[in-house]
């Protein structure tokens, strides 16, 4: 087993969930995200002595109020290496990629994880690790006046209802801005790319702007 010393960890913790399973510390996310965005961390599990069951750990985002609004559960590592199958002293790196829903509201919340039996049942305690605040956009349910409607739906995620030009001529060599105007449809877990193409007269792009709508 490797010397626990050794071991490059940015937050020690060394808190131990169960009796054979201990959190040694973990490298943390951005203390800032938005909604919509990841919180990318590795956690650095620690049997102390062989584990005989097997567990998921839960990883969450916890309100003032003891919601959580954000969650994931997956086994510890890997699912090809269950915590049943961890030896004594072994140390298991466990990246992470916690999704905040779209929905959630801003503020300050808990980062925690926990552990589970794989039946659903919690098992030993819960670890608080650091504290992050959620950004949600100010958000309107009116439609915009728009020079251009369009009203086209685009899949299942989304509506171009319309755009906006801020000129209807252009010198070659200038810009001009497009303003689309958008109404979601669904929240998705994908990131989407809008491809904006000025074409000639034949067809050919001439100019393009590729972005996240927003």
């Amino acid at each position: 087993p490797p010397d626990l010393d050794d071991v490059a960890v940015t937050r020690e913790v060394k808190t131990d969930l169960t009796e054979d399973v201990q959190l040694l510390g973990f490298d943390p996310p951005p203390a800032e995200v938005d909604v919509g965005g990841r919180l990318p961390l590795t956690l650095y599990w620690h049997a102390p002595v062989a584990p005989t069951k097997d567990y998921e750990a839960r990883l969450s985002l916890v309100a003032s109020d003891g919601t959580r609004p954000a969650e994931e559960r997956a086994a510890p590592g890997r699912a090809s290496y269950p915590t049943s199958a961890w030896r004594d002293g072994d140390v298991v790196r466990d990246g992470r990629s916690l999704l905040v829903p779209a929905a959630v509201s801003s503020g300050d919340y808990a980062l925690s994880v926990d552990l589970f039996s794989r039946t659903g049942e919690q098992i030993g305690r819960s670890v608080t690790l650091m504290e992050v605040s959620v950004r949600a956009p100010q958000r309107t349910f009116e439609m915009p006046s728009v020079q251009h409607p369009v009203s086209a739906r685009l899949g299942n995620q989304a509506t171009l209802l319309g755009y906006d030009l801020s000129g209807e001529e252009v010198a070659p060599g200038q810009s001009f801005t497009v303003t689309l105007t958008w109404r979601a449809e669904a929240t998705t877990e994908t990131r989407t790319v809008a491809f904006v193409h000025l074409l000639d007269k034949e067809g050919k792009i001439v100019a393009q702007s590729d972005r996240t709508p927003a």
